[in-house]
């Protein structure tokens, strides 16, 4: 059996992406499910715009992941927070608010600003040291006098 070639990788790894920023979507409306009298009454004591944009940045994250692209990421986002407030409309004691979606627009781009840092970050990494090519002909002998 031979291993996957890079691009099968790749697309593994976008589908993935694309499975937990679904998986993740779920959850949001699942949570919007709950009739509003059933809410714990500690969640009124925070302020609800700072738990949409704390929910909603989790989703930008995924979603850059999945997109590659900040702005198509927030456009994700832009479009499940458009689902979730028209969705509660249909449970008892909630209520969509547009101040509502501009939360979850606001955390769903610093979640896809994170992720792009993060992105950024790692491929500026310096390669191990095992891979680079100068290296790689180099006898493990003369590695250890080399750095002796």
């Amino acid at each position: 059996m031979s291993l996957p070639s890079p691009q099968r990788k790749a697309a593994h790894r976008r589908r993935l992406r694309w499975i937990a920023f679904a998986a993740y979507a779920l959850l949001l409306l699942a949570l919007s499910s709950i009739p509003g009298r059933s809410l714990p009454q500690e969640l009124s004591r925070v302020n609800d715009k700072l738990l949409h944009g704390i929910a909603y940045s989790g989703a930008g994250l995924l979603a850059r992941l999945a997109t590659g692209s900040t702005p198509a990421a927030t456009a994700a986002v832009a479009a499940l927070g458009a689902i979730d407030e028209n969705y509660q409309r249909l449970i008892p004691g909630r209520t969509p608010d547009p101040r509502d979606w501009a939360a979850d627009l606001v955390g769903g781009f610093l979640g896809a600003l994170l992720a792009a840092a993060g992105t950024r970050y790692r491929s500026r990494r310096p390669p191990p040291r095992s891979a680079s090519p100068a290296r790689a002909d180099l006898s493990k002998e003369e590695e250890i006098r080399e750095e002796g």
